[in-house]
C-alpha cells in the first residue's frame, strides 16, 4: 500500500528536524533574537514576517510560528534572519525558537504596524510634562489590550547600533500608556476603531532633533548639495574611540573652567544651601516647569541656577529615618543640599530620569528644612520638568509631602559670559546619530508605515529641509527595502504671536518645504494649522493630531472611501485685478469656518509687498483682490507663523497654507525657536 504524500513530507521533515537540532555538533547552544522581540508583541499581517538574531556560529535552530516551522542556519558571524510566511490578523499566538533551549514569545498578534518617529510633538506623552487636554479621561479610557506599544528609549551613537535600548511590548491600557507617545496612540486608536485588527506602534522619537539626525550618513553623503552638514570622517570603531576620547579631553577641561568660574561668583556657596540664609530678594518660579517658558521667566538661557525651597517638618513625621526626595527631571546636572548637607549629584543627558536621592539619617529636623539645588543647563530645556506629583519627600511610614509650587531661584551664572560648551560628537543634533540608535536596530522588522512630526528644529533651515526630509523618507525605505512604505507626517502647527501684518517666516517655509514631500509616492499631510498654541510649542489637541494622521492611512493604505485632506492648492489664473483660485481635496465644498468672510490671504503685486486681501469662495474656486493692487501677481494664504486662517472643505479639514509664487523667500538663518 502506498504511503500518503503528505505523510511521507511529514516524516522528511521530522528526520531532517531531529538531526538538524539533536547533533550536538550542529545544534545551537545559544540563540538570542533582536531584543525588539517580546511578549505581546505585534507582527505585520499580510506580509512576510522577518525574524532575526545572533546565535552560536555555523549552528542550527528551530523557528515555529503557527503552523509554520523553519529550520534556520546561524552564518559564521553568528547572525541569522528568516522571512516567515504571511499570516492573517488575529491572535494571540506564540512564536518559538528551538535550540538547545527554548525560547518562546507569547501572546503574539497579528496586525498592523507602524513606526513613529520625530521630535518633540511625536515624543510628547498622554501625561506628564505634555498632558493632553483631557489627559486624566484619556488613560482611564484606555483599554485597549490589541494595541500594541514598543517605545525605543533616547540614545545616541556614531556608529550603527544592532540593537536599542527598548520598553517591550505592552498592552494598551491604563497603566502603559500615561508616558507613550500621545500621537501615536491616538493614530492607533483610530486605526483599531476602523479597522477592528490588532496595532503595534513603535515609537521612536526625540525631542528637540533634526531631521538629518534621524538619517543615515550614507544617504546625507550623497546628497552634495546640502554638504557640509555630514562630517567627512568615516564612522568606524576605532576612529569613534579617538572621536570621544577628544571630546572626553575637551569636556573635562570646560568643566574645570567652569568651576572655577563659578567659584569666582558663588562666594557665598555654604549660605545659598542653608536655612539661616536670606532668600528674600530671589525670585518666585513654580515648580516643576522650563525655565524657559513664559511662566518660568528666566527665558532661553543656559547657565547655572540656584532653586530654594523651604518645608516645615514635625518631630513626629521624623520617627522613621529612611527619608527619600524626588526631584521630578532635572536639565542638565544638579548637586543637591538639604540644611546644608550634600545629598547628590546627578548628570542626564535627555533630562528623562527622575532624580531620587536617599536622604541621611540625622539631616532633616523638626521646624524649617531648606532644599537648595545648584542646576547647570548646557543647551535646550533648563530647570525641574515633569509633573507635579513628581516632586515630594517621603519615608516608608506613610509620610509624604508634596514639592511642588513655589520656589525661590536665582540664575547666578549664564553661559552666555562663557565658551561654548564643547558639542558632542554624538549630540542629539548631529547627523545620523539617532538613526544610528535609534531606527537601525528596529530594520528589518515588518511594518506597515511610518507616521513622523518633526520639523521644528529645522525651522531655521528651511530651503534645505526640501531636500532633506524626503532624503529621509527615500533613506527609510531603502533601508526597509521597500520602495514606498506609506508615510505620513504632521505640518507645523500655528505657533508663536500672531503679525499684524503680513511678513516672512521661516515656519511657513518650512510647511512650505513639508508639502512639496507630498510629490513621492505613498505620502499623506495632517495639517494642523488650526490646533496649536501661540505660548505653547506642544498643542495639548493631539487626538486631532493623531486622527488626521490615521485619515490619511485610512484613504491611502486601507482603501476607505474618506476625504482625509483638506483644500489643496492647485493652480491660479489671474483675471483683471482678481486672482482665481483653484483646489483639489475641496470634499463637500469649501467653507469659511465659523465667519461669514475668509481670513488669511494676502496679496502683492511686481512689488512682491504683500498686503491683506479681499477674498471669496465661489464654488470650488476662491476670488483674491485688492483695491490696492491693481496687476496683481501672487496670492499667499496662512504665510506665518500664527495666521488666522479658516479655509475648510465641509468635512472639517483646514486647508494647507500656501504661496503661488515662486519668489526667492526671506529665511532668518539666525532663527532659533
Amino acid at each position: 500500500m502506498k504511503l500518503n504524500h503528505l505523510f511521507v513530507t511529514a516524516i522528511v521533515l521530522f528526520i531532517l528536524l531531529f538531526v538538524a537540532c539533536n547533533s550536538d555538533k550542529n545544534r545551537a547552544d545559544f540563540i538570542q533574537p533582536s531584543n525588539i522581540f517580546s511578549d505581546n508583541m505585534v507582527l505585520q499581517r499580510d506580509k512576510p514576517i522577518s525574524v532575526w538574531g545572533k546565535a552560536t556560529p555555523n549552528s542550527n535552530f528551530i523557528i515555529q510560528f503557527k503552523e509554520q516551522e523553519f529550520i534556520v542556519h546561524s552564518n559564521a558571524d553568528s547572525s541569522w534572519k528568516v522571512n516567515l510566511k504571511a499570516e492573517k490578523a488575529g491572535g494571540p499566538f506564540t512564536l518559538s525558537i528551538i535550540g538547545k533551549d527554548t525560547i518562546s514569545f507569547k501572546n503574539v498578534m497579528l496586525g498592523e504596524v507602524w513606526i513613529c518617529s520625530g521630535q518633540s510633538n511625536m515624543e510628547m506623552p498622554l501625561a506628564g510634562w505634555g498632558e493632553v487636554d483631557n489627559y486624566k479621561e484619556e488613560i482611564a479610557n484606555a483599554n485597549f489590550p490589541d494595541i500594541r506599544l514598543l517605545t525605543v528609549e533616547g540614545e545616541t551613537s556614531l556608529i550603527s547600533h544592532e540593537q536599542a535600548r527598548l520598553i517591550s511590548w505592552e498592552e494598551c491600557s491604563p497603566a502603559t500608556v500615561a508616558e507613550f507617545s500621545a500621537s501615536a496612540y491616538f493614530f492607533g486608536r483610530k486605526l483599531f476603531q476602523e479597522l477592528n485588527v490588532p496595532i503595534g506602534l513603535i515609537h521612536s522619537s526625540v525631542g528637540g532633533t533634526p531631521v538629518e539626525a534621524w538619517t543615515p550618513t550614507e544617504f546625507l553623503r550623497e546628497a552634495k548639495d546640502i554638504q557640509p552638514i555630514v562630517p567627512y570622517d568615516e564612522r568606524t570603531a576605532d576612529n569613534v574611540r579617538k572621536i570621544e576620547t577628544a571630546y572626553n579631553t575637551k569636556t573635562e577641561e570646560w568643566h574645570k573652567a567652569l568651576l572655577v568660574k563659578i567659584d569666582e561668583t558663588e562666594n557665598e556657596l555654604l549660605d545659598y544651601t542653608t536655612v539661616k540664609f536670606d532668600d528674600a530678594g530671589w525670585d518666585v518660579m513654580n515648580l516643576p516647569q522650563p525655565w524657559e517658558s513664559v511662566e518660568g521667566g528666566l527665558g532661553y538661557v543656559d547657565g547655572v541656577v540656584w532653586f530654594r525651597k523651604t518645608i516645615n517638618l514635625k518631630a513626629k513625621d521624623l520617627n522613621k529615618d529612611d527619608f527619600e526626595i524626588s526631584l521630578g527631571y532635572i536639565h542638565d546636572k544638579n548637586s543637591t543640599f538639604i540644611n546644608g548637607t550634600f545629598i547628590g549629584e546627578t548628570s542626564t543627558q535627555w533630562g528623562s530620569e527622575i532624580t531620587k536621592y536617599s536622604i541621611p539619617k540625622g539631616v532633616l529636623k523638626a521646624g524649617k528644612n531648606t532644599i537648595a539645588i545648584q542646576i547647570t543647563n548646557y543647551e535646550w530645556i533648563g530647570g525641574i520638568t515633569r509633573d507635579n506629583e513628581s516632586l515630594w519627600i517621603k519615608n516608608n511610614a506613610g509620610f509624604k509631602l508634596n514639592l511642588s509650587g513655589r520656589w525661590k531661584y536665582k540664575m547666578i551664572f549664564n553661559l552666555n559670559d562663557f565658551p561654548e560648551f564643547p558639542v558632542s560628537p554624538s549630540n542629539s543634533d548631529e547627523p545620523a546619530v539617532l538613526y544610528n540608535a535609534m531606527i537601525n536596530p528596529l530594520i528589518p522588522y515588518t511594518i506597515r508605515g511610518a507616521i513622523w512630526y518633526q520639523g521644528e528644529n529645522n525651522a531655521g533651515r528651511p530651503v534645505q529641509y526640501r531636500k532633506l526630509f524626503p532624503l529621509l523618507i527615500e533613506a527609510w525605505r531603502a533601508k526597509w527595502d521597500e520602495a514606498d512604505f506609506p508615510f505620513y507626517y504632521v505640518q507645523l502647527a500655528n505657533y508663536m504671536q500672531r503679525n499684524a501684518e503680513p511678513q516672512a517666516s521661516n515656519w511657513a517655509a518650512l510647511r512650505e518645504a513639508q508639502s512639496m514631500a507630498l510629490s513621492l509616492p505613498n505620502t499623506g499631510m495632517a495639517v494642523a494649522i488650526d490646533i496649536g498654541d501661540a505660548e505653547d510649542i506642544h498643542p495639548k489637541n493631539k487626538q486631532e493630531v493623531g486622527r488626521r494622521l490615521a485619515l490619511n492611512a485610512l484613504n491611502l493604505t486601507y482603501g476607505k472611501d474618506i476625504v482625509y485632506s483638506g483644500p489643496v492648492y492647485k493652480s491660479m489664473e489671474i483675471i483683471g485685478d482678481t486672482i482665481k483660485l483653484e483646489f483639489t481635496q475641496t470634499g463637500s465644498g469649501l467653507i469659511a469656518k465659523d465667519s461669514e468672510k475668509l481670513k488669511s490671504f494676502s496679496i502683492a503685486g511686481d512689488d512682491k509687498k504683500f498686503i491683506w486681501a479681499e477674498s471669496k469662495i465661489e464654488g470650488n474656486s476662491i476670488l483674491v483682490w485688492s483695491n490696492k493692487v491693481e496687476n496683481p501677481k501672487s496670492v499667499r494664504y496662512g504665510w506665518a507663523n500664527n495666521p488666522d486662517c479658516n479655509l475648510y472643505n465641509k468635512e472639517g479639514l483646514p486647508a494647507s497654507p500656501f504661496r503661488t509664487d515662486n519668489w526667492e523667500l526671506m529665511i532668518d538663518y539666525g532663527y532659533n525657536y
